[in-house]
């Protein structure tokens, strides 16, 4: 049986917030009637959950996994490449080619620049994420700054992420 890390108990008219993919149910325990609604909110978007957790989330087939666009539109830096879902040393390939395009002046940092000229193309849903989004998600060590190296492991961890995910539900066969 599943064992909850945290109970609460919301006060009436209040509201509690629950981030998108985490595993929560509710019980009324008063004699009055309670409602539950769900309601996913796409902006701001969860820029850094996504890219802590996405390796799990990849591998739920509704809810939050339904977001992959979501996050390769960031992996890519809304640059509308597609990222193949791969093993990790064909990921790496891609990554380190992916990654030297943004670095454009070579010095192991993209700039915020490097990013805007990949990115602020819409996405096929028109969105577009903000360089402040994008940074969030790649500034794994949040310094405020992005390496071509954050932007290599962004970009191994959805595309390994992806092929587990294919794997683990027959669309990808495992060599």
């Amino acid at each position: 049986e599943w064992q909850p890390t945290f109970e609460l108990e919301a006060p009436a008219g209040s509201a509690v917030i629950v981030y998108p993919g985490m595993v929560h149910e509710t019980a009324s325990i008063g004699e009055g009637c309670s409602s539950s609604i769900s309601q996913t909110f796409e902006v701001p978007v969860a820029a850094a959950y996504y890219r802590a957790f996405w390796p799990r989330f990849a591998l739920i087939q509704e809810d939050v996994g339904m977001c992959g666009d979501v996050v390769e539109t960031m992996v890519t830096l809304n640059s509308g490449r597609r990222v193949k879902p791969a093993q990790e040393v064909q990921a790496l390939k891609s990554a380190t080619a992916f990654a030297k395009k943004v670095d454009a002046d070579g010095d192991g940092v993209a700039s915020k620049e490097e990013i805007a000229a990949m990115a602020f193309r819409p996405t096929r849903h028109g969105e577009q994420r903000t360089i402040e989004e994008l940074v969030s998600f790649h500034d794994m060590d949040q310094d405020g700054s992005v390496t071509a190296k954050e932007i290599e492991d962004s970009w191994v961890m959805f595309a390994t992420a992806q092929h587990r995910a294919g794997a683990k539900h027959g669309k990808i066969q495992e060599l």
